[in-house]
């Protein structure tokens, strides 16, 4: 395969990854514009709650993310 699809490939495959990492980030956001808090502590309640649901799932995902970037660089295609 030449160098070029190669790298193309890779670059999808990191993008693809790195999308599925931030999904719980995505969620959080979504929640709270749905939610759309108001003063400080609604929106403190709402970041301890976001951090205690997301948060190690977002550590995971960034764990398994940092493997899966070693992997895809390197991943050699032929």
């Amino acid at each position: 395969m030449n160098a070029s699809v190669n790298f193309l490939i890779k670059l999808i495959v990191g993008i693809v990854v790195t999308v599925i990492c931030f999904v719980p980030v995505e969620f959080y956001i979504a929640a709270k514009f749905l939610l759309n808090p108001q003063g400080f502590w609604q929106n403190f309640a709402l970041l301890g709650i976001g951090i205690y649901v997301a948060g190690g799932a977002q550590i995971l995902l960034f764990i398994i993310w940092v493997m899966l970037v070693i992997a895809i660089i390197d991943w050699d295609l032929g």
